[in-house]
């Protein structure tokens, strides 16, 4: 018979209503058909065997071999679709993405849940926030130095404590009053509030770095004065000292290095009178 003969003949045959064709020797059948899918555990279907459900619907239209030639395990497509997910991510295959998820922490039915949960696990592993995890930002706080709870509140906290333990950042110098030295671990503004009791006196030591900054400025302003006597000259005329008297009178001064050694030079004086 000719090739074409065949081929027409092959389609115009009449198939029993269950069977099965192209058996593969010692690897069984790679299609079949019929009314009811194999029982689990039947012979003769070749692993990845597609069976045609002829009177199913849905999912159940089409079904594939999961299990071996010697005992079947036919599943629906999308059953063994989710079956080959859920080896991927290590038995959730229902948050249906591809991660492997050896701690079982990923429950989500979808990947917005299921990425919110590795989020909200790895903000409590010892690589963020020592038990702050609510922070919800990634780094190490060996000091537990953070115990906001959100990102605004969190980098408040390192800010706050960075400003104390960097002179490089300018904080608020407390005005110590009359008679003691200004600290200057740091750059900042001392704002100084004068009495009535007469001269007020501070000193003020050299700079702790180049660069550093150190204003005053007046908070209130009796009758009295605030005089600030520095270790060294304080510009090239010489001067070691500043008074402030008045509201709004403000001084500025830098550290650098003058003849090799660190000293205060004024950067901007508004009012401030400067003496020996």
């Amino acid at each position: 018979m000719a090739i074409h003969n065949l081929l027409d003949a092959l389609k115009r045959m009449d198939m029993e209503n269950d069977g099965a064709i192209m058996n593969v020797p010692g690897v069984g059948y790679i299609l079949a058909w019929g009314t009811t899918v194999p029982v689990d555990g039947t012979s003769f279907y070749a692993p990845g065997c597609v069976f045609i459900h002829t009177d199913g619907t849905g999912e159940d239209v089409f079904s594939v071999n999961q299990g071996t030639y010697d005992s079947c395990s036919f599943k629906g497509f999308e059953t063994a679709l989710e079956a080959a997910l859920a080896a991927i991510t290590n038995g959730n295959g229902a948050s249906k993405i591809g991660v492997e998820d050896s701690a079982g922490k990923i429950t989500g039915i979808n990947v917005e849940t299921a990425l919110a949960e590795i989020a909200l696990w790895k903000t409590n592993t010892a690589l963020t926030t020592a038990g702050n995890g609510a922070s919800l930002i990634g780094i190490q706080d060996a000091a537990n130095k953070i115990t906001g709870v959100n990102i605004e509140t969190a980098l408040a906290e390192i800010a706050l404590w960075k400003s104390t333990t960097d002179p490089n950042i300018p904080i608020q110098i407390a005005d110590p009053g009359t008679g003691v030295a200004i600290p200057v671990t740091a750059s900042g503004n001392c704002s100084v509030t004068i009495g009535s009791a007469g001269a007020e006196t501070n000193t003020l030591a050299i700079p702790t770095f180049v660069g550093q900054r150190i204003s005053f400025s007046v908070t209130a302003v009796g009758t009295g004065t605030r005089k600030v006597t520095a270790a060294s000259a304080i510009n090239k005329a010489g001067n070691v000292s500043i008074t402030i008297a008045a509201a709004g009178d403000s001084i500025e001064l830098v550290g650098m290095k003058v003849d090799a050694a660190l000293a205060w030079r004024v950067v901007v004086n508004d009012g401030c009178t400067l003496g020996a």
